[in-house]
């Protein structure tokens, strides 16, 4: 498998065109297919970004909440690998395939529920906070350290439309896809 991720992305590299990722470019460069499916390890290798999906069975069955979703990615053991983690909002927005719907997914993958997925990233809120209907300014510390500066929110993206949403409690539970960078 090693060998035939090298071969891919001397190819791409050699043969590939120049991809310009920017808001007009958005929905063009996820819906291309870099995709490469091991069934027999139930991945996806996206060639072009040198990252590794986990597409098994619990990537659509599984839902945690976001403390538990890290823990479980760092817990993975999956096509010989432990370097899992949750993937970062922008690692998650790349396998959304804008042109279709439920699943909203770039092709290769088979494993998909329809909804939420957990990102890495936190939502972080602004410096003022609303507390019993009072909006009051975050103290240095808070902002620095407190638990309302790092957010009570996590990214998602659903894959029912492709959408991303920022407005999701850590403490819901959502599902899981981790991921790996290729060797």
């Amino acid at each position: 498998m090693k060998i035939l991720l090298v071969v891919s992305m001397i190819f791409l590299a050699c043969f590939g065109y120049e991809i310009i990722i920017d808001k007009t470019q958005k929905s063009e460069f996820h819906t291309k297919d870099t995709n490469i499916r091991n069934d027999g390890d139930n991945i996806v290798v996206d060639i072009l970004t040198g990252l590794v999906w986990q597409d098994n069975t619990e990537a659509k069955s599984i839902k945690r909440d976001y403390k538990a979703a890290v823990d479980y990615c760092k817990r993975l053991r999956l096509a010989g690998f432990k370097d899992w983690t949750l993937p970062t909002i922008s690692q998650l927005e790349s396998i959304a395939d804008y042109s279709k719907q439920k699943p909203a997914i770039k092709n290769g993958f088979k494993n998909v529920y329809s909804g939420f997925y957990w990102s890495s990233s936190p939502c972080i809120e602004t410096s003022k906070s609303v507390k019993d209907g009072k909006v009051r300014q975050l103290s240095y510390k808070d902002r620095q350290f407190g638990k309302e500066y790092q957010g009570r929110n996590a990214w998602c993206v659903s894959f029912s439309d492709g959408s991303s949403n920022n407005q999701i409690r850590k403490t819901s539970k959502r599902n899981i896809r981790c991921v790996r960078k290729a060797d």
